[in-house]
């Protein structure tokens, strides 16, 4: 590969049956990358809600299981 073709893809060329050195669409590329970035970031704060959401209701069970247990020793 010549130092001028770093990065470039090899797509087959319709007309002459033969492989050509195009350059990436950078455009394309970064639009793609942010959209995977903000799908990602998306991602991550539905977990963030679902962990606090589990938090909080392991904690009303916990709270309902330490009142069960001082009811049950006092009686």
């Amino acid at each position: 590969m010549a130092e001028g073709e770093r990065g470039a893809a090899l797509v087959p060329a319709v007309a002459a049956g033969a492989w050509v050195s195009v350059p990436p669409d950078w455009r394309r590329l970064y639009e793609e990358a942010c959209e995977r970035a903000e799908a990602a970031e998306a991602r991550a704060e539905e977990l963030k809600q679902a962990a606090l959401a589990a938090r909080c209701d392991a904690g009303g069970w916990r709270w309902q299981f330490e009142s069960a247990r001082r009811k049950r020793l006092a009686a």
